[in-house]
């Protein structure tokens, strides 16, 4: 979420009418992994304390497979969906060029199709190659323009 808001910031910067959609996706996928995270890890830590009897399998199949739906399905569309639309708003803007935000779009695809494969890896490939050119591109001194507010 702290990436995407970064990349967000970069585009609203250049220009102020930028739509928060993104903002609001990357917040809707966060909420949905972490929740899911803390569903598929709930049994394991009551069975880690010692201090509870066991459930039955069928709690624990249901709870890990509904974790993995919050994860797959509600996360990483969310996630999608603000990567597309960071991807598009970039391009529109100039802060990314036109081959990495076609990777962006492709990568946006995989985290829709994210219920076949591992989940989370399109989004982190994504953000590692995004981070690593913005690093490279960016001024050390003021990586954002500073506004002061007029006094009144």
């Amino acid at each position: 979420m702290t990436f995407l808001t970064s990349v967000w910031r970069k585009i609203a910067v250049t220009r102020p009418d930028t739509s928060p959609l993104p903002l609001v996706a990357a917040g809707a996928a966060s909420a949905c992994i972490a929740a899911g995270g803390v569903l598929m890890a709930s049994v394991s830590a009551s069975e880690l304390s010692g201090s509870y009897p066991l459930p039955g399998a069928d709690v624990l199949r249901l709870t890990n497979d509904v974790g993995f739906g919050l994860v797959a399905l509600g996360g990483m569309w969310a996630a999608g969906l603000a990567v597309a639309v960071l991807c598009f708003q970039a391009r529109a803007t100039g802060v990314l060029g036109s081959r990495l935000a076609l990777f962006g779009q492709v990568a946006a695809g995989l985290l829709v199709l994210s219920l076949l494969f591992v989940p989370i890896i399109p989004l982190l490939v994504w953000a590692a190659i995004v981070g690593a050119r913005s690093l490279r591109t960016a001024n050390p001194t003021e990586p954002y323009p500073v506004t002061v507010p007029a006094r009144i």
